[in-house]
């Protein structure tokens, strides 16, 4: 067949795909490689896989398996008997053309400094047609339609091709807890209709499915069940799944400490037409609903750590809550929605036009057994149920069939910093939740103007505008509000050019929001001059919510909370002295010398700073107070959520005002978890570069 380079999505993922591509030529990978930070970092392309640090072999159309030797001129003929050959650090190129092959395995597992890696040829289309079989590539430790397989497949990359499973169940089927650190990189995937096309289950871990185009499949895109710990699914496109579907995703997460970040996921629904029954969870005693729920562009479900579904240690890395930011979701039944998976954050995602193609099916896809509507989070651009502590933040929801946010059962739910507009029946719909706040939205009034609330406890109540909702209902802060727009703002800001791109990310977010407030500013419209919430400070700048300085390890004084003066901070002279690093009020100097090149300095008696923390262990610690001052006297007190920890610390005399010293003291942390920490200058002069927390011996 001619042979031509694998087609992506777009000209800057195209650019993207040639650099992966050219890494993979012989002798052009470095043999250095760190395993990425399961963490929320800011991104402005995919990760890079794992290097190849061996030799280079090939199959062919045209090879033979027994006579050839792998080289580039006597390739073997077939996938499997060329996986078979595979060492730890070593390749295998499949050249363009079309292999039918089916239950692929790796005979070996690679090593963490050592992966394997199967990849297509780079300038050639190597497809790969699954054949209807369990799955293009099982691996996976058996069940009852494959023999029981005891050896590890780990640390295995397969990149660069074009895969169609063909009716297959999957074409990733990667289950057991042997199977662990799996890239499944770069490559063209469509045609699995009867489960997901990415499926991660029965303790399998470390999977980082990235820069992928998915589509065309029946099922959901990609699912990761329960105990998938430390996962990642990244700036794939996934587009046109879920067509005989319920309560699925494009993209599924189930389990905690996993990340969903810069993916573009289009048009994901269910067909009308669908023989795929409603589904319902367990706790509905297993019951059909009366309602069909769709599929979710972005579906977090259970992925929280619980003694049920991921039991694992809450205190534990991997019983961290998941994260999803800088997505982009329409034409889905639903946008983002999380259930049951207390403790998600969902931040600087766009969530628009979803809901579209929601007007219901058959039931079991039977006209006998009646017509069934969408329910649930479907139609919504963002949605919350029955989970404690999410947080939804600087997002962008509009055009969606029903609110731009729902909350549902969400019991101490955050939302603040959003932005709605144009969403059909509401912007924001409250039901049924304890404690839920909002707080610092922007609500853009546009023509015809939609409703703004939504309240719905016990019964149903409308509000026309978040002045009427709060008259009536004392429930939202005054820094939510909204914004007058003149114009099509949706075609003005949202539905051109910008939201065609790949996934840029952080610049496609940023751009986004940017000209949405401008164009509402520029309309006349006001702006709160409510204080923002206190929250950890973010020293990178990126788009990700800051987490709080871990203790024990080392907080920088200059790294202050946000929330402004009486809040993070208290600074008497109100300049911005040194105006070096951060631009509010306090004086920050310059410094080689300090650990961060910067320390806060020009204190005065009587001023304090304040830090969130997350003590991770209870105990005694041993505290460096890091600082640099030529005079006796200064004296520096700690405390923690408004207790005083000790009597005021003595600083040591460092000489001069460019050489820090560190004063050590012991102090007992009772509790762990968040806090909040105070440092007081007793009495000063006195520069404060930083602290540093380690537990006693």
């Amino acid at each position: 067949m001619t042979t031509t380079p694998i087609p992506l999505p777009s000209n800057r993922l195209w650019l993207i795909g040639l650099v992966l591509l050219a890494a993979t030529l012989p002798g052009a990978e470095s043999s250095t490689f760190t395993e990425p930070a399961i963490e929320p970092i800011v991104m402005t392309a995919p990760l890079t896989p794992p290097p190849v640090t061996g030799r280079t072999v090939h199959v062919a159309t045209t090879g033979d398996d027994a006579t050839g030797d792998g080289s580039l001129e006597l390739p073997w003929r077939s996938i499997q008997h060329g996986l078979d050959q595979l060492h730890p650090g070593e390749r295998l190129y499949v050249r363009g053309g079309d292999y039918s092959e089916k239950n692929l395995t790796f005979a070996r597992s690679g090593r963490p400094d050592a992966y394997i890696t199967l990849a297509g040829y780079p300038g050639e289309e190597a497809h790969i047609l699954g054949g209807g079989s369990l799955a293009t590539f099982n691996m996976s430790i058996g069940d009852r339609w494959m023999p029981k397989r005891e050896a590890e497949e780990a640390y295995l990359v397969v990149r660069d091709l074009h895969l169609d499973g063909q009716g297959n169940n999957n074409v990733f089927r990667i289950q057991g807890a042997n199977r662990h650190h799996i890239w499944v990189v770069n490559n063209d995937i469509q045609g699995s209709m009867k489960q997901p096309v990415i499926q991660v289950f029965d303790g399998a871990y470390r999977v980082i499915v990235s820069a992928n185009r998915i589509h065309d499949a029946g099922k959901a895109g990609v699912l990761f069940h329960s105990r998938a710990y430390g996962s990642i699914v990244e700036w794939n496109t996934v587009t046109g799944v879920g067509s005989n579907a319920d309560d699925e995703g494009a993209i599924k997460l189930m389990a905690p400490n996993c990340f969903a970040r810069y993916n573009t996921i289009t048009d994901c629904y269910r067909s009308s037409d669908s023989t795929s029954p409603g589904w319902a969870p367990a706790s509905q005693g297993g019951k059909q609903w009366s309602f069909l729920q769709g599929v979710t562009g972005l579906y977090l479900d259970y992925a929280a750590a619980d003694a049920k579904h991921n039991p694992v240690s809450l205190d534990s890395e991997d019983g961290r809550p998941c994260q999803a930011y800088g997505n982009r979701v329409s034409g889905c039944n639903a946008g983002i929605y999380v259930w049951q998976s207390s403790g998600a954050q969902v931040f600087d995602n766009i969530a628009w036009n979803n809901g579209t193609n929601t007007a219901g099916g058959w039931r079991e896809g039977n006209k006998t057994k009646g017509w069934m509507p969408f329910g649930g989070p479907a139609g919504h651009g963002l949605a919350i149920g029955y989970c404690q502590s999410v947080r939804m933040y600087r997002n962008i929801s509009f055009g969606n069939v029903k609110s731009g946010l729902w909350l549902f059962k969400a019991d101490e739910a955050e939302a603040w910093d959003n932005v709605f507009f144009a969403n059909r029946a509401s912007q924001l719909h409250l039901r049924d939740g304890v404690g839920m706040t909002l707080g610092f939205n922007r609500l853009l009034r546009t023509s015809p103007q939609p409703l703004a609330m939504r309240w719905q406890m016990g019964k149903v109540l409308d509000y026309p505008t978040i002045e009427a909702f709060r008259a009536a209902i004392p429930y939202i802060d005054a820094s939510t509000v909204e914004m007058d727009v003149a114009g099509d703002l949706q075609k003005l800001a949202l539905d051109g050019s910008l939201m065609r791109q790949p996934p840029t990310a952080p610049e496609v977010w940023k751009r986004a929001r940017e000209e949405l407030l401008v164009a509402a500013r520029k309309a006349g419209a006001g702006g709160s001059t409510a204080k923002i919430p206190q929250a950890p400070y973010d020293p990178t700048k990126s788009l990700q919510q800051p987490l709080p300085w871990r203790v024990p390890g080392t907080v920088e004084f200059e790294d202050y909370d946000v929330g402004g003066p009486e809040v993070a901070y208290h600074d008497l002279d109100n300049t911005n002295q040194g105006a070096h690093y951060r631009t509010d009020k306090v004086g920050i100097k310059a410094n080689a010398k300090a650990s961060n090149g910067a320390a806060v300095g020009w204190t005065q008696n009587g001023e304090w700073l304040a830090y969130t923390v997350e003590i991770g262990t209870a105990g005694v610690y041993r505290v460096d107070i890091i600082a640099a001052s030529p005079f006796d006297g200064a004296l520096l007190q700690l405390s923690l959520d408004g207790q005083t920890l000790s009597k005021p610390v003595v600083l040591k005399v460092s000489g001069d005002w460019d050489s820090f010293v560190a004063t050590t003291t012991d102090l007992t942390l009772a509790k762990t978890g968040t806090h909040i920490l105070r440092a007081t200058i007793v009495a000063g002069p006195v520069d404060l570069d930083a602290l540093r927390f380690t537990l006693a011996q």
